[in-house]
């Protein structure tokens, strides 16, 4: 609902950058995801200026990109915007898969305008096997 929207889970959700700050926390830069150690001493000990060895979970290559964003735009009521999907991966979103598109309208699980996709309730609640069309 508009107005409603958790906006700190938002940037994630954009996938957006973040930098998490503390231990254990987790930051998303430049395709890689990694956290800080979760050791509270040695995160102390390093005064804030990031001597301490961070573990990286993931980088994440273009099509991991891709799919992660069908995948967390698709999660947001507003859906995948195609204009935003174009302007961050230079490729259009209705070519590549019309064939996805075309399957899953004929099925009632995705609703489509000129500006964006989003699950219809059926594909809200079957999301995840929207998401593996993808």
């Amino acid at each position: 609902m508009k107005g409603y929207e958790c906006r700190h889970n938002l940037k994630y959700w954009s996938q957006e950058e973040y930098v998490g700050i503390g231990p254990s926390a987790h930051s998303f830069l430049k395709n890689k995801r990694f956290n800080n150690p979760s050791d509270l001493k040695e995160y102390i000990l390093s005064g804030g200026n990031s001597n301490f060895q961070r573990n990286i979970l993931e980088v994440m290559d273009d099509n991991q990109m891709i799919f992660e964003y069908i995948i967390l735009r698709l999660r947001l009521t507003e859906g995948l915007k195609f204009a935003d999907f174009e302007n961050k991966f230079s490729v259009n979103f209705k070519e590549v898969y019309a064939k996805q598109i075309e399957y899953l309208l004929k099925n009632n699980l995705i609703e489509i305008d000129d500006a964006a996709v989003r699950l219809t309730k059926r594909g809200m609640d079957i999301s995840n096997y929207v998401f593996e069309q993808f």
